[in-house]
């Protein structure tokens, strides 16, 4: 693990000094950090933090064809294997991978053939593993020349087809038969950005006059009155008056998460899993005279970045109260002071949030669903008696799979007989008979699960 991450930050800085995006320095950088998801089980969001130090052209080549690779990971490691006469030894994982590189910029990057293969054989020597140069070549320029009948093999091996791995194509078969090949296909599509307007800076319309004078385009859902969608993606540093606070990044099915907590001023609020803070100033925003607000984390760096956030928008900060601790240990952390709302924004499996973190698809497994499971049950169960009787416990993922969420829910009710699930009555996705379901779509947002729990007297 060592060994790669040095291997990633020399790479870094050789790409940081070549000037060309797409070359074979900052190939052979994507490379590298593709393989650190591929073998080490980093997240990829982990794994390109430290992209700043690149300027934007090199940010956003990086970011491309790291992204774009891993979304069609399982279908172009299909292409790659039946390329190869023996499969590649674990230890050139970044050699696959930059293999697989070259085959998505010919595939979906409209790359010329040429540079293609010439900068991929390039990258080889800047890998220090000259011997692949003839083996990159030759597996790129077969593609080229085969590249019909490939495709057309792939059509028959499902994983391949959809680029995902079977478990989860059979997963969400049985969840949604009648959905599953849609969600499929969307979980391969790039997201849309969509904007948080802070209302506490600003009105939404003022805010899409401000896009419009500096020529952004955006779409309006009134479905959410602090939503806008811009119709390209733009780095934040672009994005109008955001370090003034005037607008947050999240996606339109979190940020419908907090109508449903339905604050009042004076409230006394619990954000179980704060991290990484949207929901916490989201609330801050929607009620800025909340009595107490209590933001929970087990991850230090991201309760400052919450704290961070709060200044940057201008937020009130007296209300907060940031805990570096497990929300299920009440007794470390809880002062005794029952609470009008809890959010409980679970930990899952993220199965709905795949268009925007494709490595999710290599990383998950069946058993990181099972233990997902445990997790949710045994948060809802320590967090209930912290509940005021006729407070509200809102419970939420960005799981698209069923035991994450109805099912939970369903278990939690049998066992909890002062619980009583009310109907979140959102005009779009699926209603459940126990809370609902949001499924991603490029319209509609990413996958979200709400339920709305309400305590009543014993």
């Amino acid at each position: 693990m060592e060994k790669i991450f040095n291997q990633i930050k020399k790479l870094r800085k050789n790409s940081k000094a070549s000037s060309e995006p797409g070359g074979a320095q900052q190939r052979a950088y994507a490379a590298t950090l593709m393989a650190s998801v591929i073998s080490h089980q980093q997240t990829l969001n982990f794994s390109i933090e430290d992209l700043a130090t690149l300027n934007p052209q090199q940010q956003s080549w990086v970011k491309e064809v790291c992204f774009g690779s891993l979304r069609f990971y399982h279908h172009l490691s299909v292409i790659l294997n039946n390329l190869l006469n023996e499969p590649l030894a674990k230890k050139h994982a970044d050699i696959q991978c930059l293999i697989i590189i070259g085959l998505y910029q010919i595939e979906h990057m409209n790359t010329p053939h040429h540079a293609a293969v010439n900068e991929t054989v390039a990258a080889t020597k800047v890998l220090k593993k000259a011997w692949a140069k003839g083996l990159c070549n030759k597996i790129l320029r077969r593609f080229i020349k085969e590249r019909t009948r490939l495709l057309q093999e792939t059509n028959h091996n499902l994983q391949a087809k959809y680029s995902h791995p079977i478990w989860l194509i059979e997963r969400l078969q049985t969840a949604w038969p009648d959905q599953w090949e849609s969600i499929l296909k969307e979980n391969n599509q790039r997201p849309p950005l969509t904007l948080r307007v802070n209302l506490q800076r600003t009105t939404r319309d003022d805010y899409q006059s401000e896009l419009a004078s500096n020529k952004i385009a955006f779409q309006t859902d009134n479905r959410c009155q602090t939503a806008v969608t811009l119709t390209q993606s733009l780095p934040v540093s672009k994005i109008p008056k955001f370090d003034l606070g005037f607008a947050s990044v999240q996606d339109i099915s979190g940020q419908r998460i907090i109508e449903l907590v339905d604050l009042k001023p004076g409230f006394q609020v619990l954000d179980a899993c704060a991290a990484p803070g949207s929901k916490t100033c989201h609330m801050l925003e929607a009620e800025p005279r909340i009595k107490k607000l209590v933001a929970i984390d087990m991850d230090a760096k991201r309760l400052i970045k919450i704290k961070d956030n709060i200044v940057r928008l201008g937020l009130p900060i007296e209300p907060c109260r940031m805990i570096l601790a497990n929300a299920c240990h009440s007794k470390e952390w809880w002062d005794g002071d029952l609470f009008d709302r809890i959010l409980l924004d679970a930990p899952c499996s993220s199965t709905g949030v795949i268009r925007r973190h494709p490595d999710i698809k290599i990383l998950r497994s069946p058993e990181d669903v099972v233990e997902a499971c445990k997790q949710q049950k045994h948060l809802l169960h320590s967090l209930w008696p912290l509940l005021k009787v006729n407070g509200r416990l809102v419970y939420s993922t960005c799981s698209i799979l069923p035991e994450e969420n109805e099912l939970q829910i369903k278990t939690f009710l049998k066992n909890h007989s002062d619980a009583k699930a009310i109907k979140p009555g959102l005009s779009n996705g699926i209603p459940l008979h126990y809370g609902h379901q949001c499924l991603p779509d490029s319209r509609e947002g990413d996958g979200f699960f709400y339920c709305i729990l309400e305590k009543q007297t014993s």
